[in-house]
């Protein structure tokens, strides 16, 4: 029909946001509008998890997994941080309610 859904479905939305410290891709000024766009649509700025001081390049940083270094900007783009974004963004989503394996 030409029309989006109505942004107020967006007010429970959860928002998990990542600018890392080595991004050459993403201004981090970016990823910080994006952060204050979603804060105009969400109940309460809860709701959204910015993180913005953490090594890496313009990857998905993982703890140990990936054989890139954490600040290679390449081909898989999945670089070994010491940071577990996946885990972040599940422990954000599920109200840090995860449960370890």
């Amino acid at each position: 029909t030409g029309t989006i859904d109505d942004p107020a479905n967006m007010a429970s939305a959860k928002v998990w946001i990542l600018s890392a410290m080595n991004d050459s891709v993403v201004n981090t000024g970016v990823v910080q509008a994006t952060e204050r766009y979603y804060d105009s649509f969400v109940s309460e700025s809860s709701q959204i998890q910015a993180i913005y001081n953490e090594l890496g390049e313009h990857a998905f940083l993982t703890i140990d997994q990936g054989s890139s270094p954490c600040t290679y900007n390449g081909s898989p783009y999945i670089n070994a941080c010491d940071f577990d974004a996946a885990g972040s963004i599940l422990t954000h989503l599920y109200n840090n309610d995860l449960v370890s394996p």
